[in-house]
């Protein structure tokens, strides 16, 4: 939904719950709504609000809908405390924990059962646990490993 505020150009009526009549001149509040009707067609929505009612219904949900702080889980994780070479070296898990998924997601791929290579994909998979177990101590496991290992 796009809002903006500006002039009336022609008459109309009020979106709120006055019902009054906007003259043209009068600031108004417009707001635009794309209402989807199917998967390739939208609808575009106007509504038009005086200023001072559009004000009103605001405070009005702002009442009903009171402040809550977020605490101290705001914004995208802190990053760790980690020296220069434990960085570097957690990096180096990460880019090989992502290149065995690669290459398990590609022997797994493959649709007929006895082409796979079961052998290939157990190796995969204790490197992966080999990896897992590294990474604990640089830093500790990434929580969406910790998902996927229980999924």
């Amino acid at each position: 939904m796009n809002i903006w505020v500006t002039y009336s150009r022609r008459k109309s009526h009020c979106a709120s719950e006055c019902g009054l009549p906007i003259k043209a001149g009068d600031p108004i509040v417009v707001a635009k709504h794309f209402k989807e009707v199917s998967d390739t067609k939208r609808i575009t929505l106007y509504f038009y609000k005086h200023f001072d009612c559009w004000v009103k219904d605001a405070k009005m949900y702002l009442q009903q809908n009171p402040f809550v702080a977020a605490g101290n889980h705001t914004g995208r994780p802190k990053t760790m405390n980690l020296s220069e070479e434990d960085k570097a070296t957690r990096l180096k898990l990460l880019q090989r924990k992502a290149c065995l998924d690669q290459q398990l997601r590609k022997k797994l791929k493959i649709a007929e059962p006895e082409l796979k290579d079961l052998e290939s994909i157990a190796r995969i998979q204790s490197q992966l646990a080999g990896v897992t177990l590294e990474i604990a101590q640089v830093g500790g496991i990434p929580t969406s490993w910790i998902e996927d290992m229980l999924n």
